[in-house]
């Protein structure tokens, strides 16, 4: 399933107190991802996906291999630039593939953004695909089914 969110975040919104925008997906495993900043915000409009209170992207694998090619970030520790990651640019649509399993309600991601352009409000786009779980059968169904096909179960699958 396509879930997707524009963002808009005001003229001096804080990192201490960014707009939280819930975006509410099902189970599954995410796929394709998409984070869209349009021209204008020159890097001043930043970006994090939360989950369960814990920082998702970007700063969940793969994409903090990108990270660590950061200039500046050279003797940073890593801890350090987990947590201060963000998505950040200027007219540009960042995507990548992260499989991850959201097995547990709630399923919503928390889109964090915050704007530290002086005048202007700045609207952000994301996007993702979830993946539906794929259901799973109980030993009562599975025995049901051998039964329907005339075939003797023999427990423990």
């Amino acid at each position: 399933m396509f879930f997707s969110v524009d963002i808009p975040t005001p003229a001096n919104t804080p990192k201490a107190y960014p707009v939280n925008t819930k975006l509410r997906v099902g189970p599954g495993t995410t796929g394709q991802v998409w984070v869209g900043f349009p021209p204008g915000p020159k890097g001043l409009v930043h970006l994090q996906v939360w989950h369960w209170g814990s920082l998702l992207w970007p700063c969940h694998t793969p994409v903090i291999s990108l990270l660590m090619n950061v200039p500046g970030a050279v003797g940073i520790p890593t801890a350090q630039l987990i947590a201060e990651a963000d998505f950040h640019w200027d007219d540009q649509v960042f995507t990548f593939e992260d499989p991850y399993e959201l097995t547990a309600e709630p399923y919503d991601l928390i889109i964090r953004t915050w704007n530290e352009d002086d005048f202007y409000l700045h609207t952000l786009y994301f996007a993702i695909v979830i993946e539906p779980a794929k259901p799973v059968l109980s030993e009562a169904q599975i025995r049901q089914v051998y039964e329907d096909l005339g075939v003797p179960y023999g427990g423990g699958v």
